[in-house]
């Protein structure tokens, strides 16, 4: 938080207090969302709010940079070189194909699972939401872990109702295994990576080494898990994720079941909610554009309801007071020496982190303790 800018701190940390006094307000009169969503962790209206501003983000981002796109498609389409695409991690062509080719194939494959086309679309349109927007406040807003408000399973049956037969609704069920409860993405690590190539100028080497990676992390990974499932017993984790008849797949494969006996029609409470955060969130970025005084960036709409930010709300707070503070009194130069410190804090926790690790291993093995919000 003490490298982003000061805008998004304090963003961040002034529309979280807006967000708790808007749930304690609602709380008091009684009006919320009465039809709760799976993997919605937060307070539901206000989870469909931070999804518009979500949605919003996206959607004004992409308008901003149509120049750019609309220019990369028709090259990589028309074969007209009209951008040097040479020191791009891979070429505009290739992007842009394999991205028709990737969304073709999940579409016809969630078309065979059982979907129906337009709910396919829909569901796909949220996932991609929810990936560019998750990466681009990792990016701009330094906040590392986190989750879409609301999953794209749920966006979709808000708008169609869920009197859409069993085929897309155990197909939407399926889906969770994949796109559920999101907090690990690989996108916000190949936006890293693409700095990095960037400042190093080793982009396509870059893109090879992110591919290789992703391949052997992936393989690794499914083999480790099931490797210690067999072994142990997935039950045994003692993490809800795999708890026998409930956890995930439990929260997932009821919600399948919920709809079935309690069919509704399009949600427009929800939708209603999905506007106002699109909507508030549109106004801020105009004013934010627009006056280079205006304080509240619009980022803070998005982030600010997510359960995560409660756990780090004071330390952005914090953050944003000794950012400005610095900035104020001591400039650029002040600000600069003191980056040292507050990335040592950073290294320090994972250092704890390092050292809790070894404990448990030497004096608590098999038993082991959360390091993070548990």
């Amino acid at each position: 938080m003490y490298l982003v800018s000061t805008s998004v701190s304090f963003s961040i940390a002034f529309f979280y207090l807006v967000a708790v006094l808007q749930e304690g307000i609602t709380n008091r009169i009684g009006y919320d969302v009465t039809r709760p969503d799976a993997f919605v962790w937060g307070m539901q209206s206000l989870s469909w709010q931070a999804w518009g501003g979500f949605t919003a983000m996206v959607l004004l981002s992409l308008w901003m940079a149509r120049a750019h796109l609309g220019a990369v498609v028709r090259q990589a389409l028309g074969g007209r070189r009209t951008i040097d695409d040479r020191e791009e991690m891979v070429s505009y062509r290739t992007a842009v194909c394999g991205f028709m080719a990737a969304l073709v194939y999940i579409l016809g494959w969630l078309w065979r699972s059982g979907m129906d086309l337009h709910i396919a679309a829909l569901f796909v349109f949220g996932v991609l939401v929810a990936y560019y927007g998750i990466t681009r406040l990792v990016v701009q807003a330094g906040v590392y872990f986190l989750t879409p408000p609301v999953g794209a399973q749920a966006f979709a049956l808000a708008i169609t109702g869920t009197g859409i037969g069993g085929h897309n609704l155990v197909a939407l069920g399926v889906s969770y295994t994949w796109f559920g409860d999101v907090q690990s993405l690989f996108m916000p690590a190949a936006a890293h990576g693409a700095r990095l190539g960037e400042l190093y100028r080793i982009r396509r080497s870059m893109a090879l080494a992110l591919g290789l990676a992703a391949v052997v992390g992936f393989t690794a990974c499914l083999y480790f898990v099931l490797s210690l499932c067999y072994k142990y017993g997935a039950g045994n984790f003692g993490s809800w994720y795999f708890i026998a008849g409930g956890g995930a797949g439990g929260m997932a494969y009821n919600g399948v079941i919920r709809h079935f006996n309690d069919p509704w029609p399009t949600d427009w409470n929800k939708l209603s909610y999905f506007g106002i955060g699109m909507v508030a969130y549109s106004i801020l970025a105009f004013l934010q554009y627009r006056f280079h005084w205006w304080p509240l960036h619009p980022v803070g709409i998005a982030v600010a309801p997510l359960w995560m930010t409660r756990l780090i709300a004071f330390s952005v707070f914090l953050a944003w007071v000794a950012k400005s503070a610095i900035m104020r009194y001591g400039g650029i130069a002040a600000y600069r020496a003191a980056r040292p410190f507050f990335m040592g804090l950073i290294a320090g926790y994972f250092l704890g982190i390092g050292l809790s690790y070894l404990v448990d291993i030497f004096w608590f093995m098999g038993e082991g303790h959360a390091y993070f919000h548990g």
